[in-house]
């Protein structure tokens, strides 16, 4: 589904981020750990689920215009 950027009103192009261990976000940077999702306010943007490779990807809309990403998290395990 098409997304246009909430800052510019441009379209933004569909991918994804991927990471080896998965992707959280928390109120402040910190040491990243092997456990970083165990952070008291850390929300798990994109889990590993079961696979033996590992590796996490969240769906994310890009606006290279504006330099910036949205990405949904609604979705926590996407095929690899």
């Amino acid at each position: 589904m098409p997304m246009k950027c909430p800052f510019c009103g441009e379209e933004m192009t569909p991918g994804v981020i991927q990471s080896r261990d998965g992707v959280y976000w928390s109120r402040e940077a910190g040491a990243v750990a092997a456990l970083a999702g165990l952070k008291k306010d850390a929300i798990t943007l994109a889990d590993s689920g079961s696979s033996v490779f590992g590796g996490a990807a969240a769906e994310a809309f890009n606006c290279p215009r504006c330099k910036k990403i949205i990405l949904d998290y609604s979705v926590r395990h996407l095929p690899l």
